[in-house]
């Protein structure tokens, strides 16, 4: 019902997240101010028509005695494959394959995220110093990648899966939710100060409704 469709966007905000990393490889891009705003949206757009695609296809292909959306909640997380097992040869190996790959790279990239944010809260004095340094051979913040890395393994080890997605979906939140809020500041600090690559149309509104949305999501899960 409809209470499970707002979970649901909720939990499935983290399969979108990955265009907040791009902004975190501000320091190592070419033209940042060119690029990053372009390298989101063509993410986000290819990322959605390939969400929609796939599960438009693999609902819309099953035949079974359950309703589509009884056949997903009845095999959970293992919905998608078990659809794509009844239509397509070697479906579910094909879906667990592609569900491998691109965990592997979501976890390069989280990877990545959370110890270029410790390198540089760590460079600031935010976070002990060590963070911020530079290995000096391969030139990378290798005391942050390591931390996160043992951070993240011991957390995927310890916590119950289901616990770690709702507790990731209501950060993700209401860490979006302070980007929102840090949008409205930055534009009242400074406002035509700055050289802006690009700018959030209808000002404030549209940070207002995120604002707004993302700690509805989040007191919600």
């Amino acid at each position: 019902g409809f209470a499970g469709l707002v979970a649901a966007m909720g939990l499935t905000f983290i399969a979108f997240e990955g265009y907040e990393i791009i902004v975190q490889t501000g320091e190592e891009v070419k033209n940042p101010k060119r690029n990053i705003p372009r390298a989101i949206f063509i993410s986000l757009a290819l990322v959605v028509i390939m969400y929609c695609l796939i599960a438009f296809v693999s609902i819309g292909a099953i035949f079974p005695e359950l309703p589509s959306w009884k056949f997903i909640g009845l095999h959970e997380e293992l919905g998608i494959m078990q659809a794509a097992e009844l239509f397509m040869p070697y479906g579910a190996i094909i879906v667990l394959a592609g569900g491998l790959v691109s965990t592997l790279a979501a976890l390069n990239a989280t990877t990545f995220s959370s110890a270029r944010v410790a390198f540089a809260m760590g460079r600031h004095y935010n976070l002990p110093h060590k963070l911020g340094a530079i290995h000096p051979k391969f030139k990378t913040p290798y005391v942050a990648v390591i931390l996160s890395s043992i951070i993240m393994a011991v957390m995927a080890y310890a916590l119950p899966l289901e616990d770690i997605a709702h507790a990731s979906a209501v950060i993700f939140l209401l860490l979006f939710t302070q980007v929102n809020l840090a949008v409205i500041s930055i534009r009242k600090m400074y406002g035509d100060k700055l050289d802006y690559g690009y700018k959030t149309p209808f000002f404030p509104y549209v940070s207002i409704i995120g604002i707004v949305l993302m700690v509805g999501l989040a007191v919600y899960l």
